[in-house]
C-alpha cells in the first residue's frame, strides 16, 4: 500500500515538473511572439524604411564606379528579430545604351549601428577575367594584343561594322 502512495506520488510530481517546464516554454514562446510582433509595428514603418533605401543608394552610387541602384517599386526590407534592416536591391550598369543588371547590393543596418553593404558583381559586363570571355560583341582582333597586318585590316573593318551597328540602335 505504501508502495502504491510512493510510486502515484513519484508520478505526480513527474508530471507537475512536465506541466511546469512546458508551461514555461509556451510562456517565452508568446513573448517571443509579442516582442516580434512589436519590433515589426514599430520599426517597419515606411519612413524607416525610406530613411533605409535613401542611404543604401546613395551610399553604393556615391561610392560605386558607374553603377546606379534599382529605384522602381518598392524594395522588400526586413526587420530581423535583432532588430536589423536587411534589403537587397538590384545593381545596373550603362552598357551602351542599356542598363545591365551587373549585380546585387545587399545592405544592412542594425538598430543603433551604422549601414554595411556588399556589393556581389554577377560577372557579365566586366571584362574580367571569368568564364564570361567575349561578354562584349567585339571583334577578336581588338581583344589581341598581337596584331599582324592581316589582323589590322580585319580590325578595321570591325570597328566599322560596330560603329554602323551602334548607330543603327
Amino acid at each position: 500500500m505504501e508502495r502504491k502512495k510512493f510510486n502515484r506520488m513519484v508520478w505526480r510530481t513527474r508530471v507537475r515538473l512536465v506541466s511546469n517546464a512546458v508551461g514555461a516554454l509556451l510562456l517565452f514562446y508568446l513573448l517571443y511572439v509579442l516582442y516580434l510582433s512589436l519590433s515589426q509595428i514599430f520599426f517597419d514603418t515606411p519612413e524607416r524604411n525610406d530613411t533605409f533605401i535613401r542611404s543604401v543608394i546613395t551610399a553604393v552610387e556615391l561610392y560605386g564606379n558607374g553603377v546606379k541602384v534599382e529605384k522602381t517599386g518598392l524594395p522588400n526590407v526586413e526587420v530581423t528579430p535583432l532588430l536589423t534592416q536587411k534589403a537587397t536591391l538590384k545593381l545596373y550598369r550603362d552598357i551602351g545604351g542599356w542598363q545591365v543588371i551587373t549585380g546585387e547590393v545587399r545592405a544592412e543596418q542594425p538598430l543603433f549601428g551604422e549601414l554595411t553593404y556588399s556589393v556581389g558583381d554577377t560577372g557579365a559586363y566586366l571584362n574580367s577575367d571569368s568564364d564570361m570571355q567575349g561578354a562584349f560583341i567585339l571583334p577578336s582582333s581588338i581583344m589581341s594584343e598581337q596584331t599582324t597586318p592581316p589582323d589590322q585590316q580585319r580590325k578595321e573593318e570591325g570597328i566599322e561594322q560596330l560603329g554602323e551597328w551602334m548607330t543603327e540602335m
